[in-house]
């Protein structure tokens, strides 16, 4: 299935509940952002300060209705939640590792990471996710597509993949070369996060 954000226009008009998730750096925050400018009924909803924990990403799955939220951190937490995203569009978004690494790196996040994201994912790998054999020493990127390709994804009920560089034509989106000294949570050029 086509990863290019334009091509799912349709599906995404369908829901009332959309998240936007995947590693931190892979164009979460942006695609939520494009998401509410091309659909009025959704309102962006950031939840990645407020989900740490199973309980508290179910509780906002099902806080209201009309959302699109970016929370890469709720990545680690899908195949838990399944009868909670029975309504829910989820959407995993994909872009290259280097470039997720130098944006982790240059916008200073691997604390947040480390704190929340983590110990999610080591949890889930040491115990009920051991069969899948995956381990943290290969990268976190890389155990969050792994983890979301060859398990979570046929779980969830309602999916798409979404790549970065697809959303490269929507009039919200900046030029790399044009951001480059863009502040964490910036998405347009001038704005104060």
């Amino acid at each position: 299935m086509s990863k290019n954000y334009f091509e799912h226009l349709n599906t995404i008009s369908e829901y009332s509940k959309v998240i936007v998730t995947g590693p931190h750096g892979a164009g979460n925050k942006i695609t939520a952002y494009i998401i509410e400018s091309d659909y009025e009924n959704l309102e962006h909803q950031r939840w990645e300060e407020d989900v740490h924990s199973i309980d508290t990403f179910k509780e906002k799955l099902n806080s209201s209705d009309n959302y699109v939220s970016f929370c890469p951190s709720c990545s680690g937490l899908l195949h838990e939640a399944i009868e909670e995203l029975q309504d829910v569009l989820v959407i995993f978004m994909y872009k290259d590792i280097n470039e997720i690494k130098n944006y982790r790196v240059r916008n200073n996040i691997t604390q947040s990471i480390d704190e929340y994201e983590l110990p999610v994912y080591e949890d889930y790998l040491l115990g009920e996710g051991s069969h899948l054999g995956l381990s943290l020493e290969d990268g976190l990127e890389e155990v969050t597509y792994a983890l979301w390709e060859q398990h979570q994804e046929k779980l969830i009920p309602n999916s798409l993949n979404i790549e970065h560089s697809s959303l490269s034509s929507h009039w919200k989106w900046v030029p790399k070369k044009s951001r480059t000294n863009f502040e964490e949570w910036q998405t347009e050029i001038g704005e104060k996060p």
